[in-house]
């Protein structure tokens, strides 16, 4: 049954007293007060049948319309009880709407953006780094819908403990300062996670390979050269530099521009190798406020790609979404990051894998 998109309006446009249809990127002019009562009822739930041919037309022209069924994929535990009666369910409903008030205006939705973020319980991103971002997007990306997020065992992450300036970051108060800190936030999954958890699945398993790899921090250079060798998929947020931080690009390794090609076009662009600084003074961690901002940054450049293969898979078109891009955050003006646009550069070797 035909529905309205989540946040789709009526306004009123001056000075004609017109009727516009839409949101603040897509908006379809009403031509009566009738076609202004029909988008009323079908708010409302009535049938999309009541609409005239041309104002459905136009309305799924203009992306304002979710055609398909919704049906979330949940585990067992949920597809054995009635969804009427479960409070539980009923609560992650609520949870759920303003995820899919996000993921239903993606390009070709049309089933209110469950498909998308259902799907991304289905895949495994792995976190490497101690920093205040790090311990953010482990529970940003839980909420998000991806349940299968964890900290790299091997990182440092999995051994540093939890300290000073760990105060205040997703619930870490002073009683936590010198547990260990993926030890302490594991014990919050449940509390963080938007889905269900799903007991059969082995996402803690070393020997598993993640779909997505996230490194916050100075990159080593093996592990480096071993992801760009084994094709791993990896995101990198490098150690801020002064008041500045980047966030990318996110590499699939063979098809996308890796960190090198970065380096040849920051080069380039100013006449500075970044990554080969002298740094004079030890590196800070984020002040609280950008390291929020740049962790949600982050989180969605790692949601828009997961999001990018399920619509992949569903039209089986090979679309890298969040790929080619890096993000430069000043701390003393948020609000207008700058986005690099990247390219496979000639002068690095992985132009010719």
């Amino acid at each position: 049954m035909a529905r309205l998109k989540r946040g789709v309006a009526l306004f009123t446009a001056t000075p004609e007293e017109r009727y516009i249809c839409g949101t603040r990127k897509s908006a379809l002019p009403l031509e009566s007060p009738h076609e202004r009562s029909q988008l009323v009822a079908l708010a409302a739930h009535a049938p999309a049948t009541q609409l005239s041919p041309r104002l459905r037309t136009q309305l799924a022209e203009y992306g304002l319309i979710d055609t398909a069924e919704e049906r979330l994929t949940l585990t067992h535990r949920y597809s054995t009880k009635s969804e009427q009666s479960d409070a539980a369910f009923q609560q992650l409903r609520a949870r759920l709407a303003p995820e899919l008030a996000q993921a239903t205006w993606l390009p070709d939705v049309c089933d209110g953006g469950v498909a998308i973020v259902s799907a991304r319980q289905n895949f495994l991103i792995e976190i490497s780094g101690a920093n205040r971002v790090a311990t953010l997007l482990f529970s940003l990306l839980l909420a998000s819908g991806v349940t299968q997020v964890r900290y790299a065992p091997t990182s440092e992450a999995a051994h540093v403990r939890i300290g000073d300036t760990d105060i205040g970051v997703a619930g870490i108060t002073p009683q936590h300062i010198g547990a260990p800190r993926a030890k302490e936030r594991e014990s919050h999954r449940a509390e963080f996670s938007l889905f269900p958890l799903d007991k059969s699945a082995h996402y803690l398993d070393e020997a598993s390979t993640p779909d997505l790899a996230i490194h916050c921090g100075e990159m080593d250079p093996q592990r480096y050269a071993q992801w760009m060798m084994s094709g791993q998929p990896f995101l990198h947020i490098a150690t801020p530099l002064a008041d500045t931080a980047q966030i990318g690009p996110l590499v699939i390794p063979g098809k996308t521009p890796c960190l090198r090609c970065a380096e040849l076009t920051q080069l380039e662009q100013t006449g500075l190798n970044y990554s080969q600084a002298l740094k004079l003074s030890p590196a800070d961690d984020y002040p609280m406020v950008a390291a929020h901002y740049v962790a949600a940054l982050a989180a969605q450049m790692a949601l828009s790609w997961c999001d990018s293969i399920t619509q992949s898979a569903q039209k089986k078109s090979a679309d890298l979404g969040a790929t080619g891009v890096a993000i430069i955050c000043d701390y003393q003006s948020l609000a207008t990051p700058q986005r690099v646009a990247l390219t496979r550069h000639p002068l690095c070797g992985c132009a010719f894998h």
